[in-house]
């Protein structure tokens, strides 16, 4: 495609069920002969559970997992697509968020809980959902679900971390995760409530930190308005500068002004300090 060859080699492949909505492909950021996609297999939206995972014998008890998409072949050699399922906690669905307002119409659309972002490297896959994070009140808030995957094909693949990133009486959506080489993790997402506009926020966590916890959140960009599209979400990603250690780009969604479709967008530089 780079070199302009319109005559590409390609497969398809039928979707195991037409209900498979949501398969999100890695980006792979070290060499590899095997492609990875990856999906939540309950995806829940309001009143309605879809139940997809591959093998709900190795799932928890409600059927909940990622189902991990396995790509082998190139074209026009065969292609073989083989697909398992790693339990994980359930993910809720998320409730909308708080922002500066009143009433219903002020709140944020936190989508569903399908997988938003998927990245691999060195046969250690991360991912990256809307869920919620229930409190101890009556009131539920929506948090970004992170999951940790080891891949050592063909081995079966299995569940490092299973986690949430969720900050005291806020909301957290729409997470974008990716790698540097030493597979240290850059999380890029929003956060709002009642008195925080939509705002974008990145955290991380190093190889050697403690699991299932991230280092304190840096603000990229601090909202000003609250959003009343009832759309949000669209314009959050990380990527990893190439070559470069422990740095990364990052972009996402903040509100400025309150115009029906005026989003802003915010690009980071965001360099860890191992130590």
């Amino acid at each position: 495609m780079l070199a302009g060859n319109r005559f590409i080699d390609l497969a398809t492949n039928q979707p195991i069920a037409n209900s498979n909505f949501a398969i999100r492909p890695a980006q792979h950021l070290s060499s590899t002969p095997v492609a990875y996609m990856a999906e939540n297999c309950q995806t829940t939206v309001v009143l309605i559970i879809v139940g997809l995972c591959s093998n709900p014998a190795a799932a928890t008890s409600t059927g909940t997992g990622i189902n991990i998409y396995t790509i082998t072949g190139t074209p026009p050699s065969a292609v073989i697509v083989t697909v398992s399922t790693v339990p994980i906690a359930p993910p809720g669905f998320p409730p909308n968020a708080d922002q500066p307002g009143s009433g219903n119409a002020a709140s944020l659309n936190t989508g569903d809980n399908r997988i938003e972002s998927v990245v691999w490297q060195n046969n250690i896959l991360w991912t990256a959902l809307n869920s919620d994070c229930p409190t101890s009140s009556t009131a539920d808030f929506s948090c970004v679900r992170l999951d940790e995957i080891s891949t050592p094909y063909p081995s079966p693949a299995t569940i490092v971390q299973d986690f949430d990133l969720g900050a005291p009486g806020a909301f957290t959506f729409y997470g974008s995760v990716s790698l540097d080489s030493s597979n240290n993790l850059v999380v890029v997402y929003g956060e709002s409530n009642s008195t925080m506009n939509p705002s974008l926020e990145v955290t991380g966590q190093l190889v050697a930190g403690p699991a299932l916890s991230l280092g304190a959140a840096q603000t990229i960009a601090a909202g000003s308005a609250p959003d009343l599209s009832t759309r949000y979400g669209d314009y959050f990603y990380a990527a990893t500068q190439p070559k470069t250690p422990n740095t990364f780009w990052v972009s996402g969604e903040f509100r400025q002004i309150s115009l029906f479709q005026g989003w802003s967008t915010e690009i980071g530089l965001v360099t860890f300090n191992p130590s």
